[in-house]
């Protein structure tokens, strides 16, 4: 199940302006880089959400594929700037533009970061979706080690070899 191409519309004509289309940095890049598509800088507060606009929308059209937006690391680590659901999924049927929320996580007191127009501010990666068939049962056939147990039950010491 591969995917070929994705359609991309330009939602706003200033997205050339800053850089175009969403890039791949290196040829072994996982995802495209985006950038905000605004008309000025925005100085975001420590505490602070902004949605920036990206310029585009798409549409993936194969319900087998969605479109996922990433933090960019580098903004995470050295800035504290991450998005502010961890992460989009952008489905197959929509055709709106595409926009990032971003969430500055640094505590009170921390210097605003300011976003540029056309600085680099997230990127998507499409990745096939799985689509099973949802069976109702009264009990699970197979037992496992684990069970039941979630959120803490295998502990939280150091991983044994």
């Amino acid at each position: 199940m591969e995917l070929k191409s994705v359609d991309v519309k330009v939602t706003n004509p200033r997205l050339f302006e800053l850089g175009g289309l969403p890039k791949r940095a290196t040829d072994g890049s996982a995802g495209y880089d985006v950038a905000a598509c605004i008309e000025r800088q925005v100085m975001m507060f420590p505490g602070q959400t902004h949605t920036f606009e990206l310029g585009f929308s798409v549409a993936i059209k194969d319900p087998r594929w969605g479109l996922f937006f990433l933090p960019r690391s580098g903004l995470g680590i050295n800035a504290g700037i991450i998005l502010s659901n961890s992460i989009g999924l952008i489905d197959s049927d929509y055709r709106g533009g595409l926009k990032l929320s971003l969430w500055n996580r640094n505590p009170a007191g921390n210097e605003p970061f300011t976003i540029g127009p056309g600085d680099r501010v997230g990127q998507m990666l499409f990745l096939p979706i799985g689509l099973p068939a949802l069976n109702l049962v009264e009990e699970f056939e197979d037992e496992t080690a684990r069970g039941t147990g979630g959120l803490g039950s295998t502990g939280i010491g150091r991983l044994t070899v």
